[in-house]
């Protein structure tokens, strides 16, 4: 009898179809995950020279009126900080348990006497604190300047000296009480002498709770605002890009997926949150709620004799970068709505934290060096007091605004200049096949060190390959009203994408977020419009003709060429 024999039909295959290799370049996802940190965490480093709100000082005694709070407040300074008190030889010491700082410097008084018209060149300049010398303190001082030292009679100057509240907003946040000692008490010789005075300067800012929990509370908000915006405008759309690369590839209809991989790296997301208005307002405010601690650190970085002092003052003085970025945020809502963005060249946000880094020090310097300046400031301090109150009182309100302004001044310069002189500029001529705009050297100076590192980390991706994207540069540079923001560069937020045949580089693409792009939809003459050309890549593509067009991606995407 014949054997039946039984074959078995495969039906309809459920798996899923094959993806593409797509990997994580993560050093470069580590740099951008630091630059995440670093913005994120911004509000927090000021509590590296600033108290928590859990150690915060009794609140100030009260007095019953300004010349009784000047009288006892300088017998208790003199009482608190002598040479008995001191550490023998410092110029600068911090009494961080009371929230003050003391400041002491030698006056050898060889000249003639000092007309008081010219005190404030002649003598007050240099002086430990002398930004926050308000018309009580000078009055002291420049009589001491314009006495005869040159016999012992004059001795009766020692312990003279005044106080000053400091305020913000009417809101006292310190004082600051200065006197003479006669003698040199830096080397010992604290005896009374006819023409060798020591100047004490002690600053004390004030602390209150129920301010500094809100402010904590505050900052922590900054930061969390400062994550979730760059999770969802910055690494989600990151997260987008891999999974269309794992299942389209990066070309529209491209087959043989076991032949094609992907290296993705993530780009630098700093630029978009500089530019966020409610983050740069943030940040703005926060610097100045602390304004008390700036008062504080100013002296700090405007001395010398205690380094480390000085460094950790610049440091803290970091965070005025934000007055540069408020600044340069401010100007692109301007130009943007005047339609002047041609006007200014835009600035890598790395330069303004490093221009920052040495010209907030030097302005801060400068204030308490040069003569005009000082009297500027000290002009500003007493512009809203009462004749009555200046003797004992400096408003800081003004004069924050003048500092403010003196910060974000510096951008401003570079860019309006910039933009002036870039017609005269020549282009860089990158290589013979890449894209000008595609390459990775068409960025900031961080991502370009970045990929400097990264090629010395791995040569073959030095390799000479087509490079495709970057178009909205070319379209940028063409018209500027196409730019979402005229002043702050965007180029390090884009991601590249590293295209591997059978192991082999054989392509870079350059993914730019639209976001960055004004698709000018109410100037019917300058709208970008979408076109129903077949698309050839899986991203959006810019195509930059008159007029400009989007080829859409088969999928939707934040993304373009």
């Amino acid at each position: 009898m014949p054997v039946s024999r039984v074959h078995v039909v495969p039906g309809p295959s459920n798996a899923a179809p094959p993806l593409f290799a797509v990997g994580r370049n993560y050093f470069a996802f580590g740099v951008s995950i630091i630059m995440l940190l670093n913005i994120a965490s911004m509000p927090m480093k000021a509590y590296l020279s600033e108290h928590p709100p859990w150690a915060a000082q009794p609140p100030p005694p009260t007095y019953a009126n300004d010349s009784d709070f000047n009288i006892k407040t300088l017998a208790h300074m003199q009482a608190a900080y002598n040479a008995s008190t001191l550490p023998a030889t410092a110029h600068f010491f911090d009494d961080s348990a009371h929230n003050t700082q003391v400041m002491r410097y030698v006056l050898i008084l060889l000249h003639s006497p000092i007309l008081v018209n010219d005190c404030r060149d002649r003598f007050l300049v240099g002086l430990p604190s002398v930004l926050f010398y308000g018309a009580g303190i000078r009055s002291v001082l420049c009589a001491f300047a314009a006495a005869n030292h040159s016999s012992p009679s004059d001795g009766t100057w020692d312990r003279r000296g005044a106080c000053m509240y400091i305020t913000y907003f009417s809101m006292a946040i310190g004082h600051q009480c200065v006197w003479l000692r006669a003698g040199n008490e830096l080397d010992g010789s604290s005896t009374s002498s006819h023409d060798t005075y020591t100047l004490v300067a002690a600053h004390t800012v004030y602390t209150y709770y129920a301010f500094h929990s809100l402010k904590f509370v505050y900052r922590i908000g900054i930061s969390l605002l400062t994550l979730h915006l760059m999770w969802t405008n910055f690494y989600v759309h990151c997260r987008q890009v891999e999974t269309l690369l794992r299942r389209r590839g990066h070309r529209a209809n491209l087959c043989a997926q076991s032949h094609w991989r992907y290296e993705v790296l993530y780009g630098d997301p700093t630029a978009i949150i500089l530019m966020h208005p409610g983050v740069a307002t943030a940040f703005f405010v926060d610097c100045w709620l602390s304004a008390e601690v700036i008062s504080l650190v100013i002296p700090r970085a405007s001395q010398s004799a205690d380094v480390d002092v000085m460094l950790l003052a610049f440091m803290y003085l970091s965070r005025t970068v934000w007055f540069a970025y408020a600044t340069v945020c401010l100007t692109a809502s301007y130009l943007k709505r005047h339609h002047k963005e041609h006007l200014f060249y835009e600035v890598d946000p790395t330069i303004i934290a490093v221009a920052t880094t040495f010209y907030g020090p030097a302005v801060t310097w400068a204030m308490g060096h040069m003569g005009p300046l000082l009297a500027a400031y000290h002009y500003l301090f007493e512009f809203t007091l009462s004749a009555s109150r200046r003797e004992y009182v400096v408003e800081g309100s003004v004069p924050s605004m003048l500092y403010s302004i003196s910060i974000g001044f510096i951008p401003l310069v570079y860019g309006f200049v910039g933009a002036l002189c870039r017609r005269h500029r020549s282009r860089r001529v990158l290589s013979s096949v890449a894209s000008l705009y595609g390459s990775f050297r068409y960025n900031g100076i961080k991502t370009q060190a970045m990929f400097t590192v990264l090629q010395w980390m791995h040569p073959d991706k030095k390799m000479t390959v087509p490079e495709t994207g970057g178009t909205v540069y070319g379209l940028f540079r063409r018209n500027a009203r196409y730019k979402r923001s005229p002043t702050i560069s965007f180029r390090s937020a884009d991601c590249f994408v590293y295209c591997y045949k059978d192991n082999v580089l054989v392509e870079r693409i350059r993914l730019t977020l639209l976001e960055s792009l004004d698709c000018n939809e109410s100037t019917p003459t300058l709208a970008i419009r979408n076109t129903k050309t077949a698309p050839q890549y899986s991203f959006n593509q810019l195509v930059d003709v008159a007029p400009p067009a989007i080829v859409r991606a088969p999928k939707p995407s934040e993304w373009c060429l």
